[in-house]
């Protein structure tokens, strides 16, 4: 694996800026947690080996039989005092809402896979790559592939190794709003002169810049060789965007599927319309593919330990279990009761059920983001850098029999 650490100051600046939580993180600005160290467990068999051995070594005073029979009762008492095999800690960042690990270690899907789950707080302003990259966590919750490829440009190796959310028909990865009465359409209309401002411009709100922002409409607009020149993205909160559109301070915006349910509150009384989405746009799950990983190092160490393996293994699990409809509500009550959420606020996200990451989707991402001008062809990191299928899922359990899986 390439290592970029020479294009570290060229980045920084630009990957500072990008936030690639895939969870909601908690504890904003407290002391980071430290890992809890694990004692070893240590086998006590010798006495039970001894026994054994001298139940078959009393020559012509035992007949064969009896030797074999004290033989058999050593071996039963050394698998008895036998410890069961030491989990191995993987730090995560600390769940404040329903994702795969969450439902994963609820469901003891890493336990299964020799796995424990460290929770551990970072503070704010700082992304779970850049956490792992000072030592705090072991696995990376997310994002989308091009963030992967801007941690790396940064110098922080970071490797996708398993898929995460992605999109559907029913719960956008991202949505478009406008007021009800705007004079927009569709997203061509943002290539006119907006006729009720004074410089033309159509003032666009993005609560950043990553690809699915700020970079799929600006690809929407150059796809159809239409211009891009009155777009003015402004930066600001999700949280406030869709209120901001009435008030008359943005023209559309752009925001993610959790505020779907406001959304469609705010349809439903009149308020907005939604001019398109993400899945309008490229009609397939993969418009919102996150994938999830760990920096090379901790990959190089537990390669042979199948630590990764099974992380990708009792994820994909999770992922199939979290797409049943009525497990969705067994985990709602689990969250309102962990976390205290409003349940009516909750947008369940679609989980891809691939083994592995698709190729050629990752492909399509970096298109997406060389036409945005967010990443270049002629950066060092290339698509296939960023991620490995090496460790893709090789669970054979039916989708059946994970979904019907309950808690211990």
């Amino acid at each position: 694996m390439k290592n970029y650490m020479n294009e570290k100051t060229k980045y920084l600046s630009a990957w500072a800026a990008v936030a690639l939580l895939a969870v909601t993180l908690a504890g904003c600005g407290q002391a980071t947690k430290t890992a809890e160290t694990q004692a070893t467990a240590v086998t006590q068999a010798a006495a039970a080996v001894t026994q054994a051995a001298a139940g078959v070594t009393q020559g012509a005073a035992q007949t064969d039989t009896a030797g074999q029979g004290a033989a058999a009762s050593g071996e039963t008492q050394a698998a008895a005092t036998q410890a069961p095999k030491e989990l191995v800690t993987v730090r995560v960042p600390t769940a404040t809402a329903i994702n795969e690990y969450y439902i994963g270690d609820k469901l003891g899907f890493f336990e299964e896979e020799g796995i424990k789950l460290e929770q551990v707080t970072i503070g704010e302003g700082i992304t779970v790559q850049q956490a792992a990259e000072q030592g705090l966590l072991d696995y990376l919750t997310g994002g989308h592939i091009t963030g992967f490829a801007r941690a790396q440009l940064a110098g922080i190796r970071a490797i996708a190794t398993h898929p995460g959310m992605v999109d559907s028909d029913t719960l956008f990865h991202i949505a478009y709003y406008v007021d009800v009465n705007s004079p927009l359409t569709s997203l061509d209309d943002l290539s006119k002169p907006n006729p009720d401002s004074g410089d033309g411009k159509w003032k666009f709100g993005v609560n950043g810049s990553d690809t699915c922002i700020t970079g799929y409409p600006v690809y929407y607009l150059n796809s159809k060789g239409l211009d891009t020149q009155y777009v003015q993205f402004v930066q600001l909160d999700e949280s406030v965007q869709l209120q901001s559109l009435s008030a008359g301070q943005l023209d559309i915006s752009a925001v993610h599927s959790q505020r779907q349910p406001e959304a469609d509150l705010l349809i439903a009384d009149g308020v907005l319309r939604r001019v398109t989405s993400s899945w309008e746009i490229f009609g397939d799950e993969y418009a919102g593919l996150s994938v999830r990983g760990f920096l090379e190092p901790f990959i190089d160490a537990h390669r042979d330990d199948g630590v990764v393996q099974g992380f990708s293994n009792a994820h994909y699990k999770a992922r199939v279990w979290l797409n049943d409809e009525e497990n969705r509500k067994l985990a709602l009550e689990w969250a309102v009761e962990d976390f205290g959420i409003d349940p009516t606020k909750v947008a369940f996200q679609r989980f891809t059920e691939d083994h592995d990451i698709n190729p050629g989707a990752i492909d399509r991402w970096f298109e997406v983001a060389y036409i945005a001008g967010e990443l270049s062809p002629d950066d060092p990191v290339k698509p296939t850098d960023t991620y490995t299928n090496e460790f893709a899922s090789n669970v054979t359990e039916s989708k059946e029999s994970i979904v019907a899986r309950r808690p211990k």
